[in-house]
């Protein structure tokens, strides 16, 4: 019971000071490893002591060494060459904190209905920029692999970033891409990222991994210490710089919000409380209780319409008209479509994919 009021404490100190590791001066480049070659990418500035801190973390983490080095870069499934020249190569793209794997579901749905496809794998450590410039040499590889193949990339969360950060600058457009389709993208940010360490945490928790509590603080600054939690914040100097940029004239743009929000304007209430209760029963609690109820007071993609995660504001992108609200929620939106929002997403999805292969024939036409 202390490991674990420890590891409360822990996650408190962390939303109460969440630059408390702040940028003091740049960090070297570093070299990202993808299946097919190595990627140069410069981080945002980040101090020494929090690269030491991370470099240490990732260290007792892979200490029995049973946990290989993740290849970043986006894998096919199978031999896409041979699929029909008219359909599409769909790539997914994971959000915050997840992985391939977690889209799965929708995956087995666009492979069944005929389309080649793959996802990218990208780290949470590094920037959203420094995704999108591994994406933009990914799309390049399989331009030179695939010539002529027309590329639609279908995001979930943070990915619709990580997309944009690659078609809409000049100077990463890869060319091939015709379409975006972006589910629950968090278009002007999200409060939830003030939260997404102690969220990290919490959701390592029931799988234990046999390290402790220790084992989820140091996994939760492998990842929820990284920089494109940063960028993810609302009005960050990433998503500004983002959002200043035009859409992609040669790419259709779809965005998919959902409305499933599972938290209510009572339990943000009831969460205010609760802290201030703690707060008056410890006195560690009591000096960040102001830092903690500052947090909470901009929680509000949480409360308001939207699905838990992404407002309905903050997830609409300015230039996109086909904009579809349907009931899922952030969480289970990627999972299998076995609720109706979810099948009614996967719907949307094919609709558009089949409209946009109609629009891709009727160009080449003669």
């Amino acid at each position: 019971m202390l490991a674990y009021r420890n590891l409360l404490l822990s996650i408190a100190a962390f939303i109460a000071a969440p630059h408390w590791l702040a940028a003091a001066e740049p960090a070297p480049e570093v070299v990202v490893s993808t299946g097919n070659a190595a990627v140069q990418a410069k981080p945002a500035s980040f101090s020494g002591t929090r690269a030491a801190v991370r470099t240490a973390a990732v260290s007792w983490l892979h200490r029995a060494q049973d946990r290989p080095t993740t290849q970043l870069g986006i894998a096919l499934d199978g031999d896409t060459k041979d699929a029909p020249a008219d359909r599409p190569l769909v790539v997914l793209i994971h959000g915050f904190n997840s992985r391939p794997e977690r889209m799965a579901a929708l995956r087995q749905t666009l492979s069944d209905a005929g389309y080649p496809t793959g996802a990218l794998r990208y780290s949470s450590q590094e920037p959203i920029g420094a995704s999108a410039a591994l994406l933009s040499q990914e799309l390049r590889r399989l331009g030179r692999e695939q010539p002529g193949r027309s590329i639609v990339l279908v995001t979930h969360s943070m990915g619709g970033l990580v997309a944009r950060g690659a078609i809409e600058n000049v100077s990463l457009d890869s060319g091939n891409v015709t379409q975006l389709i972006m589910i629950a993208p968090p278009s002007h940010g999200t409060s939830c990222a003030y939260l997404s360490l102690p969220a990290e945490l919490f959701g390592h928790v029931p799988s234990g991994g046999g390290h402790g509590p220790l084992n989820l603080v140091l996994t939760g600054i492998e990842n929820g210490l990284s920089e494109a939690r940063d960028d993810l914040k609302p009005d960050s100097a990433y998503l500004q710089a983002l959002n200043r940029r035009p859409r992609n004239p040669n790419v259709r743009y779809t965005v998919i919000l959902g409305t499933g929000t599972v938290f209510s304007p009572e339990e943000l209430a009831h969460a205010r409380q609760i802290v201030h209760q703690c707060a008056q029963a410890d006195s560690f609690l009591a000096a960040i209780e102001p830092a903690c109820q500052s947090v909470l007071s901009d929680f509000e993609d949480a409360v308001q319409g939207g699905d838990g995660v992404v407002s309905l504001a903050r997830g609409r992108l300015d230039g996109v008209a086909d904009t579809v609200l349907l009931g899922f929620n952030h969480w289970n939106v990627i999972g299998p479509p076995q609720s109706e929002p979810v099948a009614a997403l996967h719907r949307e999805i094919l609709s558009r994919l089949a409209s946009d292969a109609i629009a891709q024939n009727a160009k080449s036409a003669p």
